[in-house]
């Protein structure tokens, strides 16, 4: 019975750490998506379809300014658009890694 209080205690004990992990990444992902809305609410883009959808790869240099990689979308307009507005771009978030490869679905719809 002693060991079977043990093992609980141990399994809640882990379930909480991978809680507690994943929560400041989500924060910091949303932060980071909330700011780059920011950016791209600024530019206009004159929509020949009624939504573009595709995802975005980047990286983070040392200045905290985001460097596009690449743009997956079968809309060369939306490839350009992303690459002119989101390049070299500073964010303020703290605790994504430079150098590290970040990818985001993208939806730009009319409005």
């Amino acid at each position: 019975m002693k060991n079977l209080k043990l093992i609980a205690l141990s399994f809640a004990l882990l379930l909480s750490s991978f809680s507690f992990a994943t929560s400041s990444s989500i924060d910091t992902k949303d932060e980071l998506r909330k700011q780059i809305i920011t950016i791209l609410n600024k530019a206009d883009i004159e929509l020949t379809t009624d939504e573009l959808v595709g995802e975005v790869s980047f990286t983070l240099n040392e200045n905290s300014e985001l460097v596009i990689i690449s743009v997956s979308s079968d809309h060369q307009i939306l490839d350009s658009y992303i690459k002119n507005h989101l390049n070299y771009k500073k964010v303020s978030v703290d605790a994504l890694s430079i150098g590290k490869i970040y990818k985001m679905p993208l939806r730009i719809v009319k409005g």
